[in-house]
């Protein structure tokens, strides 16, 4: 329901982080303890997209084309790796 596909052409940054924006709300979408997965407003007041999967305070945000900011992590591989993927298949340094 709260997945994310996103076309590596739409990619214009990825990068792994060690957290991710302060949460002023949720906008749609589920927070349970360490489980994010949704629309939230940042302090700052920036739309973000989060799929957080575990605790773990690493994370791998990417930066699309069109502005949108999705912060994520996953418990089926590590983010080093995911990361070299990502950034392999969209050619990106």
């Amino acid at each position: 329901m709260y997945g994310e596909k996103i076309a590596f052409s739409d990619i214009e940054k990825v990068e792994i982080v060690d957290l991710i924006p302060k949460i002023e709300y949720k906008k749609n979408g589920y927070s349970t303890g360490n489980i994010k997965k949704g629309y939230f407003k940042t302090q700052n007041g920036e739309d973000i997209k989060l799929i957080i999967n575990k605790p773990e305070p690493l994370y791998i945000f990417i930066e699309t084309t069109q502005g949108g900011k999705l912060y994520f992590n996953t418990t089926l591989e590590t983010e080093e790796n995911l990361l070299k993927q990502i950034k392999a298949k969209c050619d990106i340094d």
